[in-house]
């Protein structure tokens, strides 16, 4: 999703739903390279005709997300971060679509407490509907 303020809204600001181009004169908070979002705001970014203009590079979400906060420019974070920060306003993109994968990863001949067995049972149900299967 997409985290700004009201410096930054989209011209339409009640829309769930953004495209990230609206966004390319925005100053881009993001996070520092070789970290995954880093990657992803890129990809996103190029994949919309542009570069983002970065103004600061963040170690933490929780920092990248006080210093949209605070009015300084947008960023790209993951939807579960929505429900970390207030006083941001978090837009789901459009176009081009984010993705990521998630591996569940254990070793089968060992045991697992029964609340991991439900975690996983959680994710792959959760993944199985969102792909239909």
């Amino acid at each position: 999703v997409l985290a700004v303020t009201s410096d930054f809204l989209p011209k339409d600001k009640d829309a769930a739903k953004v495209d990230l181009i609206e966004f390319k004169d925005a100053p881009f908070v993001i996070m520092e390279e070789g970290q995954f979002l880093y990657n992803v705001t890129y990809y996103l970014c190029k994949k919309s005709g542009f570069v983002p203009k970065t103004v600061v590079e963040c170690y933490n979400l929780e920092t990248a997300l006080n210093i949209v906060k605070n009015g300084v420019g947008v960023s790209i974070v993951p939807d579960l971060m929505c429900k970390v920060a207030g006083g941001i306003k978090y837009y789901e993109i459009k176009s081009p679509t984010p993705e990521s994968q998630i591996s569940i990863v254990y070793r089968k001949d060992r045991y697992l407490t029964k609340k991991a067995r439900e975690l996983i049972d959680l994710i792959k149900d959760h993944v199985n509907d969102e792909n239909g299967y």
